[in-house]
């Protein structure tokens, strides 16, 4: 009798070690993932953000990932045109240990959390820049950067559009994806779209430009730098259009090339449709959507102008900058570009005395004589000198001669 009350508590004892030993399971295994990761990749990821990276876990992942778009699928109306799956904490959280997996794969080095947090201070996206940020959404293991802001004209839109994007990303393709501990960089239109079928079964496989996106930004892989410059210019260019990065010469002399282009197209009649003046304004400045935005010039890409070959092509410069120069300084805003319009009259003169300031330069090299828009609008624009003395010149001597 004893014997079998003592076997009965013994079980008792053992099978609720095991329970709490059971409950603890899930954040010891979290513990030990972070550490095998943080180990093996120094990413310093905390225990919070570890998604399963094992086979066992991705396969788990892509039955429930299958299952939702399946549901999706379901349910959507066959005349709605808000097909794209919504992208949410949820989806992310399947989507991001599979690419991970496949950039390592492909060749991604991955980079430390404090690496990781120096490129985003180069993209004006680091956790202090981007809490000042309009278009950012924080989500436990990603954050969004909306780079094609949404049209939206009453404060209850916006609220609207807000309220939406701190539940879910619906129109995904608006975005660029921060992806938190496992630093990388994605930009999911349809998070569907990644996993493919065929004889063989689902695989998941991420897109090329993805690949190389991350391996030229995150490793400065020049291979990838190359391929993008073959196959994708758009990201790269987008680079400097959307967050200012014009520090890269490769880049910076295709977008060059490329606004030259624009504006012989322009001139003689294509099939482009726009002006390539509206472009150049795109690409050597932008606004900084602040709750007091500011303009950023992108001087950089300036500089590389200046260190083209001298030679007929380059030489238009000389007569593009002088055209932007006189749209800048036109004294009322509505005989200006539409595409200056956002854009006060502190703005506009600041724009056009560096647009004056390398123009001039530009011009002493191939050594023309003749005035310029920075000379005749300092006779005839009132308002501009007022703003150039006031700011002394903004220290460019050249202005001052």
């Amino acid at each position: 009798m004893l014997n079998t009350q003592l076997r009965y508590i013994l079980v008792a004892m053992v099978s609720t070690i095991c329970l709490q030993c059971a409950s603890k399971t899930p954040q010891t295994q979290n513990i030990n993932s972070a550490k095998a990761l943080n180990k093996k990749y120094q990413l310093n990821i905390t225990s919070n953000l570890v998604l399963p990276l094992n086979k066992a876990g991705l396969d788990s992942l892509k039955k429930e990932y299958l299952l939702i778009v399946d549901r999706n699928a379901q349910v959507i109306d066959e005349e709605s045109e808000e097909d794209d799956l919504a992208v949410n904490e949820k989806l992310m959280s399947i989507y991001i240990p599979y690419a991970f997996n496949d950039l390592v794969k492909r060749g991604f080095k991955p980079i430390s959390a404090e690496l990781f947090e120096q490129k985003l201070t180069q993209l004006g996206l680091n956790p202090t820049q981007r809490k000042k940020l309009k278009g950012v959404h924080e989500h436990p293991h990603y954050f969004t950067f909306l780079i094609a802001p949404l049209q939206v004209t009453t404060d209850e839109e916006q609220k609207k559009v807000d309220e939406q994007e701190a539940k879910c990303i619906k129109i995904a393709g608006l975005y660029h994806f921060y992806v938190k501990g496992y630093n990388f960089i994605a930009m999911p239109s349809m998070l569907e779209s990644f996993i493919k079928q065929d004889k063989n079964g689902a695989h998941f496989s991420l897109d090329n430009e993805l690949v190389h996106y991350n391996c030229f930004l995150l490793n400065n892989n020049k291979s990838s730098l190359s391929w993008l410059c073959k196959h994708n210019k758009t990201l790269l260019f987008d680079l400097v259009k959307l967050y200012g990065y014009d520090k890269n010469e490769t880049i910076n002399k295709l977008l060059l090339k490329k606004m030259l282009n624009l504006n012989r197209a322009s001139e003689v009649g294509s099939t482009y449709s726009g002006s390539g003046l509206d472009y150049i304004h795109t690409v050597f400045s932008r606004k900084v959507q602040l709750k007091s935005p500011y303009l950023v010039i992108h001087k950089g890409l300036f500089e590389t102008l200046m260190q083209l070959p001298l030679n007929n092509e380059n030489k238009q410069w000389t007569n593009l900058l002088n055209q932007y120069g006189e749209q800048l300084v036109k004294t009322s805003p509505t005989e200006s570009s539409l595409c200056l319009s956002s854009l006060n009259d502190n703005e506009r003169f600041e724009l056009a005395a560096y647009t004056a300031y390398y123009l001039i330069k530009l011009r002493n090299k191939y050594k023309l004589t003749c005035d310029c828009f920075y000379q005749k609008a300092l006779r005839t624009n009132r308002m501009f000198r007022t703003y150039l003395e006031k700011v002394n010149y903004l220290g460019l001597s050249v202005l001052k001669k």
